[in-house]
């Protein structure tokens, strides 16, 4: 309402200005009567009929003037549709803590115990891991007849619980829903256009990933892990290509050493191996599937400088089908299979503004845009810099395939459950899925969930202006006496 009146205003002075103008400019004609015809036929014009013969078109425009306020208003601020929807969050963190208190355990006690969301549609926001991506799925089926504890069990049955994309929100915007609320643990960043009802994010067992490098002191592969709770037992299997699997490892396949923030297990050999941890007291389990990799990645050159940049790293594997190659700018292999990824560079004969040595830049690209498809471009004082070699150590290592992924991989043809991670299926063989560490450890700020306004429909706007241009135009025809082709 506030915007409609702070609109309407500069809509209406042209309107009122034309009529002032009409007003003022316009004058009488005096002429005989004498001359005219007489008739005898007599008819009596109402004060109305003259007035709108007059000011037909102002009453009109008036009329439009307020129509595009009251649209424009509407654009700005939309109404909500009736219609509402009240959506359970199905993420990992939702299992946290002991079956009664868990934070999925609270928010169906708060949808299904009392009255507050009748009449208000019911969706679980959970990962769908045939489509690999996060959709809604209408909960009325599933919960139908269950008191809130046999709903969570079957919710915990037929529902993966994984980390989700809560962008798939709008979708009911799209579907019509007006009010939208969304029962969850926690949104650090917070939401716009939906309300939140949060439980609290609950502490209970957990165990994430903080490191997974190979040891080259210890001649061992370490996998560090942040943990919280009490510490259960970590059962380790390793994958078996052949069958497909994971079996159970031999004791001597692993070492666990206790640390003050978490367990550290040494491997004697890269593969794929898959640690749990058996939660107590109705805990939910934890399943981190990891690809240790390998000792020396496999990197190879092409162009003269980068063939000699690789003899500076005598411990990659130039052996094997190579996963990294380094590229001088336009001299990359010609019909040979593309590797996974690619280190270009582009040598420069002058120094460029904006070029920076690798040594003040961390170890980062340098200058990277200067040339037009190359990572790194380098002129002669990057040349002449002796810590060049640490951009590429770093650019290698950033490009070697992480241990782990956190969201479904390019070119994933399909998902394997393990547990509660996943292994993606990949061209060049499983790869881990496992959630981000917010879904373990409760996470501090980060941006807020903005879900778009309802759309409002523009027909009607545009069907009642249509409507007041067309009754203008028949007013002028039937007061004129013209058609419109002969104005």
């Amino acid at each position: 309402m506030p915007e409609f009146l702070s609109i309407l205003p500069f809509l209406i002075a042209p309107v009122v200005a034309l009529l002032f103008l009409n007003l003022r400019l316009s004058r009488k004609l005096r002429y005989p009567h004498h001359l005219l015809v007489h008739d005898a036929r007599r008819a009596s014009a109402s004060f109305l009929l003259r007035s709108l013969r007059g000011y037909y078109d102002f009453f009109i425009d008036l009329a439009i003037a307020i129509i595009l306020a009251a649209a424009i208003s509407t654009a700005l601020h939309p109404p909500f549709p009736p219609s509402s929807a009240v959506v359970l969050d199905c993420s990992r963190s939702m299992l946290a803590g002991a079956t009664g208190s868990r934070p999925l355990d609270l928010a169906l006690k708060s949808l299904l115990g009392t009255g507050t969301y009748k009449g208000s549609k019911a969706f679980a926001l959970a990962f769908d891991p045939q489509a690999m991506r996060t959709r809604l799925v209408p909960l009325e089926k599933l919960t139908a007849g269950l008191d809130p504890a046999r709903a969570a069990i079957a919710l915990t049955t037929e529902l993966d619980f994984f980390s989700l994309d809560y962008a798939v929100l709008g979708e009911l915007r799209e579907r019509g829903f007006g009010r939208i609320t969304l029962l969850t643990d926690s949104l650090p960043g917070g939401a716009e256009g939906l309300d939140l009802v949060e439980t609290g994010f609950a502490v209970g067992l957990a165990a994430y990933p903080t490191a997974v490098r190979y040891d080259r002191a210890a001649d061992s592969w370490l996998v560090a892990l942040a943990e919280s709770g009490p510490r259960e037992a970590i059962q380790v299997a390793e994958w078996n290509g052949a069958e497909s699997a994971f079996f159970p490892a031999r004791a001597t396949r692993y070492a666990i050493e206790e640390g003050p923030g978490g367990r550290s297990l040494r491997f004697p050999s890269a593969g794929l191996y898959l640690l749990s941890i058996r939660g107590g007291n109705g805990e939910q389990g934890i399943d981190l599937p990891i690809r240790l990799p390998a000792k020396n990645p496999p990197v190879a050159a092409s162009g003269p400088f980068s063939q000699l940049m690789l003899k500076a790293f005598p411990l990659v594997d130039t052996g094997k089908a190579p996963g990294i190659l380094l590229e001088d700018l336009g001299s990359g292999p010609r019909g040979a299979r593309a590797p996974e990824a690619r280190i270009v560079t582009a040598l420069l004969r002058t120094e460029a503004e904006g070029l920076l040595d690798p040594a003040s830049t961390g170890g980062r690209p340098v200058a990277a845009g200067i040339a037009k498809g190359a990572d790194l471009a380098i002129g002669p004082a990057g040349l002449a810099n002796e810590d060049l070699v640490l951009a590429y150590d770093a650019a290698i290592l950033g490009s070697a395939d992480p241990p782990f992924a956190t969201a479904v991989p390019p070119g994933t043809r399909s998902l394997l459950r393990v547990g509660s991670a996943y292994l993606a299926l990949t061209r060049s063989g499983p790869f881990p899925l496992i959630a981000p560490p917010s879904e373990s450890f409760e996470a501090r700020g980060g941006p807020a969930l903005v879900l778009p306004p309802p759309r409002q429909s523009r027909l009607p706007w545009a069907l009642a202006l249509a409507l007041l241009c067309a009754a203008k135009l028949a007013l002028w025809k039937r007061f004129s006496g013209k058609s419109l082709l002969q104005a």
